[in-house]
């Protein structure tokens, strides 16, 4: 039996705090404004050692290296939820000790322990090379020498015969393009998603610190510039209120509440404007003002013991067997607000519910929330629930960040896909062209613990 009560919000997500990429502060050119937040960081986290380390590397780039040092050291015996901090640590230490062998060495020998980290192989391409196999290849003492030997080893003797032996040179290496990708400051919500598309595509793509350098250039956090030509990758909320609107669930009903939050008035209004059209009563509520429930109590007749034959009632009285909500939202929204609606329905087991939403995550299947979107419609243009198109990226994505992406990363992933010619897009894209993202709105049912392609 479903029990709902004003405490529904048992497990509801909350906006994070703010959190910075370790990989992209660390390769990212010095900036005072990285500074303030890097410090304010700091301040507010109990991951000391990681901030502390990216401030370091801030000084470090600057060439003020007994700051960077003081940064470095000061919490080195400190853990940090951040593996790739424990890399860049040693790693800039060891750099700062060059001249000094054992000290080098201790740091870098340490480096060196976590090659099993895709963190090792990130910072050991970007500061030694592609060519380095370990962070010792970046401090031989005579490179010079060991690039003459490879030059100089130019035939090979066999069977009495000589071979040519090719030797790469600098215009070999160059025929590999590498992307250079520029990302504005308010787009930094996105740049885990690209991180780890890059890397686990093995793909040449590198971020740059100057727009003018790059061949893409996001901004906005969804929109990608090549060229001269601007693409946006956002969630148009359209194509799924239209295929909502002529669901069966709101086609059958005689009074429909809409229900949204701040961020989604708009597109209450569109679809209250769709549902003119057809003829349907219905109502927008914004559901975090708390007035849905006398709303809804003004408008739907509720029968003593759920029998109407006790009322004198016409073909006009709207019962809640002919009450539909469709909420609209994004999926951390809609994960606070279908357990409310609930508890506003007279008949919360037997309530219909359509959701509009940007995607739809395996939670919502787990025990806190499934008794609230059993029996639920979902358009969404993702599934990442387990066999949904976006259940790999995500586990993956949660397995690497210890967090569940949200759209931005997924769209982040698309981006980088359409960059390297790649169509095997995650957010239902048919089509991309003039600058627009046509994608398709699928429709999902929640039953069995499972999402349901709608019949």
């Amino acid at each position: 039996m479903l029990i709902i009560s004003g405490c529904a919000e048992k497990k509801i997500l909350t906006d994070t705090t703010l959190d910075v990429s370790t990989k992209f502060y660390a390769i990212k050119k010095a900036d005072k404004r990285d500074l303030k937040v890097l410090e304010r960081l700091l301040l507010g986290s109990p991951d000391k050692r990681k901030y502390a380390v990216l401030i370091g590397s801030y000084y470090y780039k600057i060439g003020e290296i007994e700051k960077s040092k003081k940064y470095l050291q000061k919490y080195y015996n400190e853990e940090s939820s951040d593996p790739g901090i424990y890399v860049l640590n040693n790693y800039l230490l060891g750099a700062i000790y060059k001249d000094n062998n054992e000290e080098r060495a201790k740091y870098i020998n340490e480096a060196d322990k976590y090659k099993s980290l895709s963190e090792y192989r990130y910072f050991l391409n970007y500061f030694c090379g592609k060519d380095a196999h370990t962070f010792k290849d970046c401090f031989k003492e005579d490179k010079k020498e060991a690039n003459a030997i490879k030059a100089e080893i130019k035939e090979e003797v066999t069977d009495n015969k000589t071979t040519e032996i090719a030797v790469p040179t600098e215009d070999d290496e160059k025929q590999i393009a590498t992307k250079a990708l520029f990302i504005d400051k308010d787009s930094y919500q996105i740049i885990n998603g690209l991180l780890y598309t890059i890397e686990q595509g093995k793909l040449d793509i590198k971020l740059v610190d100057d727009s003018n350098e790059a061949e893409y250039v996001i901004n906005d956090k969804t929109k990608l510039k090549i060229n001269d030509n601007i693409t946006d990758f956002g969630i148009d909320y359209g194509p799924l209120l239209d295929m909502a609107s002529i669901d069966d669930y709101i086609l059958n009903s005689k009074y429909v509440f809409i229900v949204v939050n701040d961020r989604q008035i708009n597109e209450g209004k569109y679809i209250l404007d769709n549902l003119k059209l057809f003829g349907i009563k219905s109502a927008l509520s914004n559901y975090e003002s708390g007035r849905l429930k006398d709303m809804y109590d003004r408008v739907v007749v509720v029968p003593a013991n759920n029998n109407a034959t006790f009322y004198d009632y016409n073909e006009n009285t709207i019962l809640p067997d002919n009450v539909t909500f469709i909420g609209i939202g994004n999926n951390d929204a809609i994960k606070k607000m279908i357990p409310y609606i609930r508890y506003v329905a007279a008949n919360p087991q037997d309530v219909k519910i359509v959701i509009a939403t940007d995607y739809v995550g395996d939670e919502i299947l787990d025990n806190d929330y499934y008794p609230y979107f059993r029996n639920v419609k979902i358009y969404t243009y993702l599934n990442s629930s387990k066999f949904g198109e976006g259940y790999d990226f995500m586990e993956g994505y949660k397995n690497y960040y210890g967090e569940y992406p949200d759209i931005y990363q997924y769209i982040a992933h698309d981006m980088i896909k359409y960059m390297n010619n790649d169509n095997e897009f995650l957010t239902s894209i048919k089509n991309i062209s003039d600058g627009r993202v046509d994608r398709e709105a699928k429709c999902f049912y929640v039953n069995y613990r499972m999402l349901e392609r709608c019949k």
